[in-house]
């Protein structure tokens, strides 16, 4: 079975109140969307749908802020429908700012280039194997990650605290990510940076 994958959204603009009453429908009454849902195809273009084709997305939270008109909504999907959200906006004319990971998958979307609402630029997560041998190196990670979380603006932590092993740079950190996986197979790591997929060309 696929995992949830959580999906941050902040939807932008005049009409973000008018998707929000839509999305509260969805979410207090069946709080799945599908194209085989009884009352979802009435609510959505058929273009929005199209876009999810046969799989479905689970509404888990939703607030509106009418100081800025904003809906945040957060959703779980398991297959990462990037074109949904998308066209969801479009559907209102609406900015999009989302931020959404898949570790198993090592996606990492940010669609924020203001940093208005995401301004993280990297993921980092680690699940040690408790049965395993502990190293300075592990404890290390385990401590920036349980004191910094998984978002992070800049590499600096990861400067400050591994410095005697030399993390400077991203390519730093992508070899150390690549080491960690030979070295301790039953730990799961996952580092990446997050990208735009809504900007071609975006330099890495």
């Amino acid at each position: 079975m696929n995992a949830w994958n959580e999906v941050n959204c902040r939807f932008k603009g005049e009409r973000a109140k008018e998707l929000f009453n839509v999305i509260e429908i969805i979410y207090r009454n069946e709080c799945t969307i599908s194209a085989t849902d009884e009352t979802v195809p009435d609510l959505l273009s058929a273009e929005v749908l199209n876009a999810l084709g046969i799989g479905s997305i689970y509404v888990s939270d939703l607030e509106f802020w009418e100081d800025e008109k904003v809906a945040y909504i957060v959703f779980a999907d398991t297959a990462m429908h990037i074109e949904f959200y998308l066209k969801l906006a479009k559907s209102y004319n609406l900015k999009l700012y989302m931020r959404a990971v898949a570790e198993s998958d090592e996606v990492y979307i940010n669609t924020d280039d203001t940093e208005e609402y995401f301004p993280e630029k990297y993921y980092f997560n680690i699940y040690s194997d408790l049965l395993i041998k502990r190293t300075q190196l592990l404890e290390t990670l385990e401590k920036i990650s349980k004191t910094y979380g998984s978002y992070f603006s800049d590499l600096e932590p990861f400067r400050i605290h591994l410095r005697e092993y030399d993390i400077e740079t991203e390519e730093d950190m992508y070899a150390l990510h690549n080491y960690l996986l030979d070295a301790y197979p039953t730990t799961a790591v996952y580092f990446g940076r997050f990208v735009n997929p809504c900007k071609k060309g975006e330099e890495e």
